[in-house]
């Protein structure tokens, strides 16, 4: 499994955490090989992005454009402003919000859907047992 992150803004992205968040989702959802792309942009890139594929004009906290071409699944794209504030709202840290949009943003390259509320509570229901399993991972090997 390949999983590249980059990022467009001046805020610190803890790489290693989202590559093993992405890593953990596709590992759950059964999934051995693959290519994944995620990249931290501010919020006019994001917006820009939201108005061109989604037609809002307006920022998000994360979008996953499904590739399905060969090894390669996807691209994420986070908003390091919009998750920051977030993040604040949530009382959770930076690092926090991405690796749970981190792993939303997978479940949605592997075909899951939060449109409906019913759809939206299996969707969360699922992240946060893919958290509980990195907890769990962490734990034996003492990586944070």
């Amino acid at each position: 499994m390949s999983v590249l992150v980059r990022r467009a803004t001046v805020r610190a992205v803890p790489v290693r955490r989202l590559q093993r968040a992405v890593r953990m989702t596709l590992r759950a959802e059964a999934l051995r090989q693959g290519e994944v792309s995620v990249l931290v942009v501010d919020d006019p890139e994001i917006a820009r992005l939201n108005a061109q594929w989604r037609e809002t004009a307006e920022p998000t906290d994360v979008l996953a454009f499904s590739q399905d071409e060969g090894p390669l699944l996807g691209d994420i794209v986070m908003s390091a402003e919009t998750v920051e504030r977030q993040a604040a709202a949530w009382g959770h840290t930076l690092a926090d919000e991405l690796e749970w949009l981190c792993i939303h943003g997978t479940l949605h390259l592997l075909g899951w859907d939060d449109a409906t509320p019913a759809a939206r509570r299996r969707m969360h229901q699922r992240q946060a047992a893919i958290v509980a399993a990195l907890r769990r991972a962490e734990a034996k090997t003492g990586t944070p």
